[in-house]
């Protein structure tokens, strides 16, 4: 990044936000003048939010196949495997919980380990657009 002078009193310029417009300025010092920052070049802040978690990710930092083992989570009948069709999986509700009315349950099938995700939301509004 390069330095910034103003162009009325040769002083360097200096950052400035302005919060209620969401803008950047750069301003002098001794008599005030600001110019507004177009360039994206100097973007402080960035915050960008992804809503879908990439199974793939989920699996590298879980180890999802571990979880077959472990005794204290439920186990369940009602789900078949989409690889290999065996009835029997353990579930929990996701660790990364991104808002409080999204609600996915991960699955690991006991037979041949293959985790999946099961969103809860989605099938209540399917089930709301077949009632309509």
């Amino acid at each position: 990044m390069s330095v910034k002078f103003c162009k009325q009193c040769n002083n360097m310029l200096y950052p400035k936000d302005n919060r209620r417009e969401r803008e950047l300025y750069f301003q002098c010092r001794k008599c005030r003048r600001t110019e507004l920052v177009e360039d994206r070049k100097y973007c402080v802040y960035k915050n960008v939010i992804k809503r879908e978690i990439n199974m793939k990710i989920l699996e590298s930092v879980l180890n999802l196949k571990a979880y077959t083992e472990d005794p204290s989570l439920p186990k369940t009948r009602m789900r078949p495997c989409p690889n290999c069709d065996d009835r029997e999986a353990v579930f929990f509700m996701n660790p990364i919980q991104m808002k409080d009315d999204d609600i996915q349950l991960y699955f690991t099938c006991l037979g041949c380990k293959h985790s999946w995700v099961d969103d809860v939301r989605e099938k209540k509004e399917a089930a709301k657009e077949v009632k309509e």
